[in-house]
């Protein structure tokens, strides 16, 4: 592996491997980029998808993973889930494949199974296969003995068998619940401390101070040398945020952290299932073609969803947080299932259907998907792209 370019992934190579590099040689920029992780817990692949942001591997937003034209519209959540489930059964039939639907028992990928349940006919019931494991179960035990288990015309099988690779994808479409948690609004843990003040509805821009501090302060709680990173990153969101013209719009703390996820850990989220998959596959990279079929597949990755979002942000946080997060999405399922209990379910740390631990010397993938392996090579490579890395200005 001799060529930098190489390092331009997709995946960005595991933090927790990069970790192991000599820190102290690397740049400034560069060891506050490695803890971000830290700061949008899920995400190790940071690119911005409106605005100016670098990383160190000059890695850009494919064009399938790119934002829609904020602009308002009038359509209903309930709408928009049911015409793209009606979509992807019919994008099903079209190519001859099989829906895959990952399930954790969380409420996003609740959402879409009850989407295909409700939508999609008997007859073509057989062309769904639920993916779950006993995590799933236990999340929404009685989703799953009611709506799951007695479905004849369904197929269940374990999270555990599933391996993704090109002919996998030939015969199946892959659907999960990302990247919901930013569709239905910013995820309450992300500002706890402003919420349980009431100050989570006030501008941003009067509570930066804190919010730098308690970015700071989450840093140091982990573990992780690197001051100052709370500023750092507040100026690149800042930043980012006026370039898209909205940041008189995209105005409160909840705000702040929406955008967070909505501009900075969209791709990633929508393709962690395949990296999760491949990560276990005997691939040698996955073609172009295969990842822009996997990004219009992928359910919430539309323009509907995204401007239903940026058009509901003002009604997607309430003052009581925490009873009315992902309340629309609440309701949609139990206007299916009749379920009252689904309405006070509080948000878990959904294990996700294929999560598990890494028993491979992969790294991550580069831009073609192809496997980036753990070697003394590779990491001097990357150390010295770390080593004079510096976030533009």
């Amino acid at each position: 592996m001799s060529d930098l370019g190489r390092i331009t992934t997709n995946n960005l190579l595991w933090i927790y491997s990069l970790r192991r590099l000599p820190i102290s040689s690397l740049s400034i920029d560069s060891k506050k980029f490695l803890v971000l992780d830290a700061l949008m817990p899920g995400v190790h692949d940071i690119r911005a998808r409106i605005g100016t942001f670098n990383n160190p591997w000059g890695a850009t937003v494919p064009a399938w993973y790119a934002p829609p034209a904020l602009t308002f519209i009038q359509d209903k959540l309930c709408d928009i889930l049911d015409a793209r489930a009606i979509e992807l059964i019919n994008t099903a039939k079209k190519q001859n494949k099989n829906l895959v639907i990952n399930w954790s028992g969380g409420t996003d990928s609740t959402t879409v199974l009850v989407s295909f349940l409700k939508n999609v006919s008997k007859e073509d019931q057989h062309l769904i296969t639920v993916c779950c494991n006993t995590t799933s179960v236990i999340e929404y035990l009685e989703f799953y003995l009611n709506y799951i288990l007695p479905n004849n015309a369904i197929q269940i099988k374990t999270s555990n068998t599933l391996v993704v690779s090109t002919d996998y994808l030939d015969n199946n479409i892959l659907i999960h619940g990302d990247p919901a948690d930013c569709l239905f609004g910013p995820s309450t843990g992300m500002y706890t401390y402003f919420s349980t003040n009431g100050q989570h509805l006030e501008p941003w821009r009067k509570h930066s101070t804190k919010m730098i501090e308690l970015m700071d302060q989450s840093l140091v709680k982990q573990g992780l040398d690197a001051p100052q990173t709370g500023a750092w990153w507040f100026d690149i969101m800042t930043r980012t945020l006026e370039e898209s013209g909205q940041s008189d719009y995209i105005s409160t703390v909840a705000d702040w952290w929406w955008w967070t996820y909505f501009n900075f850990k969209w791709p990633f989220s929508c393709q962690r299932l395949l990296f999760l998959g491949l990560a276990f596959a005997d691939c040698r990279g996955l073609p172009e073609h295969y990842q822009q079929s996997y990004a219009e597949n992928t359910f919430f990755n539309t323009a509907k969803f995204q401007q239903w979002s940026f058009s509901n942000l003002k009604q997607l946080v309430g003052p009581n947080v925490f009873k009315t997060h992902k309340a629309e999405a609440k309701q949609y399922i139990y206007n299916f299932t009749k379920d009252s209990n689904i309405k006070n379910k509080i948000k878990k740390a959904s294990q996700h259907p294929l999560s598990r631990k890494y028993k491979t010397s992969i790294l991550g993938y580069d831009k073609d998907y192809v496997p980036v392996y753990n070697s003394p090579n590779t990491l001097l490579l990357i150390q010295t792209l770390l080593q004079r890395w510096k976030e533009q200005r």
